[in-house]
């Protein structure tokens, strides 16, 4: 059974002893298992899983378990594959739908829109935004608590002092000015 590290094995092992007990409570065999026997475990792991971590974990040691005995894998059943999947979307880890980044053309319309005009207020925010944008690591939380003290202006450059957690982040940007 050395076919992974010991650490490993005994993480599988101790997995495959929780799928082998729940089996058992429910009269249902372990190994081999069916597909649609574990889509049933993996439904009551799902209601108890903190993350879909657990999911795989199950997934990835009965199948491991099920191979060392050479024996069909329920984890191939296109039901417990859908089981999966769904348990991805309901513990959040479903692919995001990303929105693009503000473009250049974006910010030039942003400053012609509300950089004029002599409104200090629309001026502020237009420089947070154009700032932030060509200083591609601030992010907006980091722009709000920026303080005058925070940046200093040079002849040809400035420097941005900005907290991040635990750190503290120091940019420095050329030809700004």
């Amino acid at each position: 059974m050395q076919d992974r590290a010991l650490q490993t094995v005994k993480k599988y092992l101790n997995t495959f002893q929780q799928w082998k007990k729940w089996a058992k409570r429910k009269s249902l065999h372990a190994l081999p298992a069916s597909g649609y026997e574990f889509a049933l475990y993996i439904a009551y792991l799902l209601r108890k899983a903190k993350s879909v971590s657990t999911i795989h974990a199950a997934v990835y040691e009965v199948a491991w378990a099920h191979k060392k005995v050479a024996a069909v894998s329920p984890t191939e059943h296109p039901l417990v594959k859908q089981m999966v999947e769904a348990a991805k979307r309901i513990l959040c880890i479903a692919p995001k739908n990303r929105k693009q980044p503000l473009g250049i053309d974006h910010i030039k319309k942003l400053v012609r829109k509300f950089g004029g005009g002599g409104d200090l207020s629309k001026l502020q925010i237009t420089c947070l935004i154009t700032l932030g944008y060509s200083v591609f690591l601030l992010r907006c939380d980091d722009l709000a608590k920026l303080k005058k003290q925070d940046v200093l202006f040079y002849k040809d450059h400035m420097w941005i002092f900005f907290k991040r957690e635990k750190l503290i982040n120091i940019v420095r940007v050329h030809g700004f000015l």
